[in-house]
């Protein structure tokens, strides 16, 4: 079995061109985050739509999270 930083290294490898969305809540406030496949985040967006087009933008494939 590969030790934990091969894999996490293999996965970075199969997710690059990659960047995840995921919803973030701030008491009334809504965002969606914008992370690159390394996990280090990107950019904020206000809504989903513009972080997937942001993500597209910058030649990166967006993947919804939960």
């Amino acid at each position: 079995m590969p030790s934990e930083p091969v894999r996490r290294q293999r996965l970075s490898e199969l997710s690059r061109g990659q960047a995840y969305i995921k919803r973030v809540r701030e008491e009334k406030d809504e965002f969606w985050a914008i992370f690159g496949a390394c996990g280090r985040p990107i950019a904020l967006a206000e809504s989903r739509e513009l972080a997937r087009a942001v993500a597209r933008h910058f030649g990166l494939e967006p993947v919804d999270t939960h």
